[in-house]
């Protein structure tokens, strides 16, 4: 019987010390000061937010000043090219939009994805994206639909 408790205890030993749970690091580095923290969330750029950023008027809104300011380039009208261009960017604190980009675009279209980058250049959004309460830099991808038909 005795025998037996100490393999139990043995057992249970080791898989604690296996598991690390026995192990404590000797020093561990300090928390972040708050201004660290806040000003690594600046910098942050998040893909899901509480709030997102609203365009005024709200989706309906955003697509219909796109059909109002999209010009389908002649050379694509002629060589009849259509599709989507996915057009990537970040919607900054102060709503601003940056960083865009084409995340994915058409083959052999350059004049739409050039197209797209200036559409999504133009749009301007009333509010920006929160968290906890607080503005934060978010991204957005559009798609922006060519289509001759």
């Amino acid at each position: 019987m005795k025998k037996c408790i100490q393999i139990a205890l043995m057992l249970a030993l080791s898989f604690f010390n296996c598991n690390g749970w026995a192990q404590v690091s000797p020093v561990d580095p300090p928390p972040p000061a708050p201004e660290d923290m806040i000003e690594e969330i600046d910098n942050v750029i998040f893909e899901f937010t509480e709030q997102p950023a609203e365009y005024d008027g709200g989706i309906d809104a955003l697509n219909l000043f796109i059909l109002q300011n999209q010009i389908y380039p002649k050379e694509a009208v002629e060589l009849g090219l259509s599709g989507t261009v996915y057009v990537g960017f970040v919607i900054e604190k102060n709503v601003r939009v940056s960083k865009v980009t084409i995340k994915r675009g058409i083959q052999g279209a350059p004049m739409l994805d050039k197209e797209a980058l200036r559409i999504a250049r133009l749009i301007k959004f009333k509010t920006p994206a929160y968290i906890n309460g607080q503005p934060v830099r978010s991204s957005f991808i559009l798609p922006l639909k060519f289509d001759l038909g």
